[in-house]
């Protein structure tokens, strides 16, 4: 990251940048004692907060403006990849493509030569993995939050707001750790909740007078109303009181019986949803254990093949077991293929390509097989799928290029004049099609993170190529005319 001026060096920049952390904590607990001084400590507080934030906003603006320098600042690159990957989105906008959208598709979309496994941005990443649909949620859940957090403990909104602001521009939410401190806090603020409740049940149990509970004073009716009697009534009064005392004692014995039926439910309930809670935990951690175990196991074996020079029949059978663990690694599918012959590595990254299809160097490593079995036309869709996936490769583009010239220097010896012909064409075409790229990426002085430059042997290649598809085309004509 340093390197390619991402992030700053860790000598001096991140020493500064802890320096300069340590002074703001030390210049904010200066000014809490001041502010609560004397009228001039005050005073002299308010100035040097309001020197402080005039510094800060120099600062910023300086900072922002080196951001957006045009083939030196990171800001241009981050609106180019904001403006693929809006592109990318267009495409499945309501459910999104998936998880690691991303990470996976961004080598084949991306309009200039930047380096950026992740969007920078929380929102779009949200939007590309779930789609409208998905972001809709996750809005809803922090709105919900926000309202929990405001009601009980306003405190802890600006962890929330710096959690979802910040993340909105940069890649927070892709980092669990930040996510379940997310969840805690508006966890805390709801238990909050309940204790405020409870204090102040004991406040008002602690400070209301004796005798005035309303249910039994013979004064006031549960409606708050006065139940003086009046003396012509006294009869009706009567009658009307023994009724009251009579669905009193009914109401009474059904509400015994609805709260005896109520607390068996609530038990059946209370252990229906603790099996429901441990059973899902069973399967969330033996799944998670199960998935860690078979990576390590992959990494184990990978690293031990790896590592041995010996690289015999015995690494291979480690590969092959690595690859068993976790077939979705195509650098371990990639390494064992250079250890099969032919037939055999062909035949196994092409299994491997259904659980990798966007992979780049999946593809190119079969263009590479297939070029040294001569089959020059799935050694052209091979390169070409390559490219398409990493188009700012300059790798791939050479030894695409290569590639083809020695197919189409075997096919000249071996008399295929039209298949030379054809596969020099479509050498020439990479060349050009690669020239054309480096041009349009120096033309618009974008940051070029990849260092993606024309290597001077293409050229050499090209020249090649066109000389292979002269020879072919002229010893075609000459043949014809005898």
């Amino acid at each position: 990251m340093a390197a390619a001026q991402l992030a700053p060096a860790p000598v001096p920049g991140l020493l500064a940048l802890a320096g300069a952390w340590a002074a703001a904590l030390l210049g904010t607990l200066l000014l809490c004692r001041l502010w609560h001084g004397s009228a001039s400590s005050r005073a002299a507080a308010v100035t040097a907060t309001a020197l402080a934030a005039v510094a800060a906003a120099a600062l910023a603006v300086t900072s922002t403006a080196e951001r957006l320098a045009a083939g030196v600042g990171t800001g241009l690159s981050r609106l180019r990849m904001w403006q693929d990957a809006l592109k990318l989105w267009t495409e499945a906008a309501w459910l999104g493509h998936g998880g690691e959208t991303w990470r996976g598709m961004y080598r084949a979309i991306q309009s200039s030569p930047y380096v950026g496994g992740e969007v920078h941005s929380g929102i779009l990443d949200l939007a590309l993995d779930a789609g409208i649909i998905g972001l809709a949620l996750v809005v809803l859940w922090f709105i919900s939050t926000i309202r929990i957090v405001w009601r009980n403990a306003t405190h802890l909104v600006p962890c929330i707001l710096v959690f979802g602001l910040h993340g909105a521009i940069d890649f927070d939410w892709s980092f669990t750790l930040l996510w379940m401190m997310f969840i805690w806090i508006g966890g805390w603020a709801y238990a909050l909740r309940f204790n405020v409740h409870q204090t102040l049940g004991a406040q008002s149990s602690v400070h209301s007078p004796k005798g005035r509970i309303l249910e039994h004073s013979q004064a006031v009716s549960p409606f708050g109303c006065s139940t003086k009697l009046i003396p012509s009534r006294q009869h009706e009064w009567g009658k009307a009181k023994h009724g009251e005392a009579y669905s009193q004692t009914v109401f009474s014995r059904y509400r015994y019986e609805i709260g005896d039926l109520i607390h068996k439910y609530q038990m059946v309930n209370i252990w229906t949803t603790t099996g429901l809670i441990v059973l899902t935990a069973i399967c969330w951690i033996g799944g998670i254990a199960w998935l860690a175990g078979q990576q390590m196991a992959a990494e184990m074996h990978y690293r031990q093949a790896v590592q041995s020079t010996d690289l015999s029949e015995e690494q291979a059978q480690i590969l092959i077991q690595a690859s068993r663990a976790n077939p979705y690694r195509s650098d371990i599918a990639i390494t064992l293929a250079r250890l099969l012959p032919v037939v055999d590595a062909e035949k196994m990254l092409r299994q491997s390509l259904s659980h990798t299809q966007s992979d780049a160097g999946m593809y190119f490593e079969l263009g590479q097989l297939a070029a040294q079995s001569l089959k020059s036309e799935q050694a052209i869709h091979y390169f070409n799928e390559a490219i398409a996936l990493n188009r700012y490769d300059a790798t791939f583009h050479f030894g695409a290029v290569y590639w083809m010239q020695q197919i189409a220097q075997q096919e000249l010896r071996a008399g295929q004049l039209d298949q030379a012909r054809q596969t020099a064409a479509a050498g020439v075409h990479i060349v050009e099609r690669y020239r054309g790229l480096v041009e349009a990426v120096a033309m618009s002085n974008d940051r070029n993170d990849r260092r993606f430059v024309l290597q001077p042997a293409a050229t050499v290649y090209e020249d090649r190529l066109r000389t292979i598809a002269a020879k072919a085309y002229f010893s075609k004509d000459s043949s014809s005319v005898r």
